[in-house]
C-alpha cells in the first residue's frame, strides 16, 4: 500500500494559527477629553470625561472625593469599572497599555497611585497596576499588581493574557498580586462588580 507523504509546508498550514498578542500604548490627558459632567469643588467632585483611547475604544474618567473611576471600551461610562476605585485617595497615570489579540483590544493595564499610611501613620504613595478586562459592552477590574512587585509589568501582562478569557465581569473577583511584606488592607481584591 503506498504511503501518503505530505510536504512539511502543507502540514504546517493545516495547524490552526496562534493568535498574536501584542501591546499598544495611548496617553491619557484630561485636558484633551470631552467633559460629561462639570466639576464641583464645593462637593469635591472633579467631574466626568470621555477620552480617546485605542481605535474605537473610549476611556471614561471621573473623580470624586480625590478618588478616580476609570472604564474602557464602548460607552464606558455605563461599565462596571466606572463604579470601581480604591478606598484610599488615588490618581491614575498618563500612559495606558492595551493588550491586543490580532489587533483587537481585550484588556487594559493602567498605573494608579494610591495614598496610604505606614505603620507610623506617615502618609506615602504606592504604585499599583490595574489590569482591566474588556468585554462586549462592559469593562471591569480583573487583577491588581503592586508596582514594587518583581517584574510587575510582565506580571500584569501575564494576568491580562491568561485571565481574560475566563473572567466574567458580573461575577468574577479581582485578583491581588503583592509582595508578602506589603500592607494590602486597603487594596480592593476579592471583590466583583458593584450591583445596582
Amino acid at each position: 500500500m503506498p504511503r501518503l507523504v505530505l510536504p512539511i509546508t502543507l502540514l504546517l498550514s493545516i495547524a490552526p494559527a496562534q493568535a498574536e498578542i501584542t501591546s499598544a500604548y495611548t496617553t491619557f490627558d484630561i485636558a484633551k477629553c470631552t467633559p460629561l459632567d462639570q466639576a464641583n469643588t464645593d462637593e469635591e467632585y472633579g467631574g466626568s470625561y470621555l477620552c480617546t483611547g485605542y481605535k474605537d475604544n473610549m476611556i471614561y474618567f471621573a473623580e470624586g472625593d480625590l478618588r478616580a473611576f476609570v472604564a474602557y471600551g464602548r460607552d464606558p461610562q455605563n461599565h462596571c469599572a466606572a463604579k470601581m476605585t480604591f478606598p484610599n485617595f488615588n490618581s491614575v497615570g498618563g500612559t495606558i497599555e492595551w493588550r491586543l489579540k490580532d489587533g483587537a483590544a481585550f484588556a487594559v493595564i493602567h498605573r494608579w497611585t494610591i495614598s496610604q499610611e505606614d505603620v507610623n501613620g506617615v502618609s506615602k504613595n504606592s504604585s499599583w497596576l490595574m489590569v482591566n478586562k474588556l468585554e462586549d459592552g462592559n469593562s471591569c477590574h480583573m487583577a491588581v499588581v503592586e508596582g514594587a512587585y518583581p517584574k510587575a509589568n510582565e506580571k500584569a501582562r501575564e494576568l491580562a493574557d491568561t485571565m481574560s478569557e475566563g473572567h466574567q465581569c458580573v461575577s468574577a473577583k479581582v485578583r491581588l498580586v503583592a509582595r508578602p511584606e506589603t500592607d494590602v488592607e486597603m487594596i480592593p481584591a476579592d471583590v466583583s462588580c458593584p450591583q445596582e
